[in-house]
């Protein structure tokens, strides 16, 4: 099993009266969040990128009522465990893992993600 050292929060959105979107609720998760950064440079112009991904606990509620379908929802991830260094992140894709061929149990929820806020 995992250890799931960090805590993220999925940001439930609404929209207002003039479709404008607003946080409705924020639902802490107990996860184990990865990430990566690069800096290539090529035809005169400076290319950074950033890869996140995150396991996400599948035995929390909020997951199991959303049937882990998660796609295009965010995420507030803190990223040094500690520091207020809070990044929001888009959920791009996600792998829910079950043991098919035994007991059909969910053993993991890998989400992919984008960053949205907190780019600098």
């Amino acid at each position: 099993m995992i250890t799931y050292k960090d805590t993220c929060q999925l940001v439930g959105e609404s929209h207002d009266g003039y479709g404008d979107k607003q946080i409705a609720s924020q639902t802490d998760i107990p996860c184990l969040f990865l990430q990566s950064s690069s800096n290539t440079h090529s035809n005169n112009a400076d290319i950074a990128t950033a890869d996140a991904h995150i396991y996400l606990d599948p035995t929390n509620d909020l997951l199991i009522s959303l049937g882990y379908k998660i796609e295009g929802m965010t995420l507030i991830v803190n990223t040094l465990n500690g520091a207020d260094d809070k990044k929001w992140y888009k959920v791009s894709r996600v792998l829910v893992g079950q043991r098919k061929l035994l007991d059909n149990n969910v053993d993991n929820v890998h989400a992919y993600l984008h960053r949205i806020i907190g780019t600098e």
